[in-house]
């Protein structure tokens, strides 16, 4: 039987599993497919219900990097709930003024000085998940097991002397 990589475990071979850890490399190489694309997805098909699929997978490769360092993956949370409070504080912010202006549905004619709350909350999210994405890739992980699996790298160290 043929599988992804057949010099992986099982659970760290498929692409749809959060379960299992990964190196540095494995997940920037991740980031770079997902960054791709969200630029895809985002300038050709102007977003859509393919947006969704691609954070599934940026939720699976946090998962399986939090769990290298020995967190649960459940911590990028944390994250999430983050950049929903920044959302939320741009919107509230910016709704009397939307308001205001006579244009609550947030058409083409909304002019950029209704929407720098929006604006400023949209940076602060992107900040937050850049700074997020970056301590990820860049600390390293358990050098021994852990509760979450054996370390990637004692498998790839093993499979280039074996």
């Amino acid at each position: 039987m043929t599988t992804f990589a057949p010099d992986l475990a099982p659970e760290r071979a498929s692409w749809f599993s959060a379960r299992g850890r990964s190196t540095r490399q494995e997940y920037w190489i991740s980031v770079g497919v997902l960054v791709g694309a969200q630029a895809l997805i985002s300038v050709v098909l102007h977003g859509g219900g393919l947006g969704l699929i691609v954070t599934f997978f940026w939720v699976r490769t946090y998962s399986r990097r939090l769990h290298d360092l020995g967190q649960s993956g459940w911590m990028q949370c944390l994250l999430y709930a983050a950049q929903l409070v920044a959302m939320a504080a741009g919107m509230i912010w910016a709704w009397p003024e939307i308001v205001a202006a006579g244009r609550p549905h947030l058409d083409g004619a909304t002019s950029l000085d209704t929407l720098w709350p929006l604006a400023l909350a949209a940076t602060a999210s992107f900040i937050l998940q850049a700074g997020y994405t970056l301590w990820l890739g860049v600390y390293p992980g358990d050098v021994d097991d852990n509760r979450y699996g054996p370390s990637p790298r004692a498998e790839n160290l093993a499979a280039t002397f074996a």
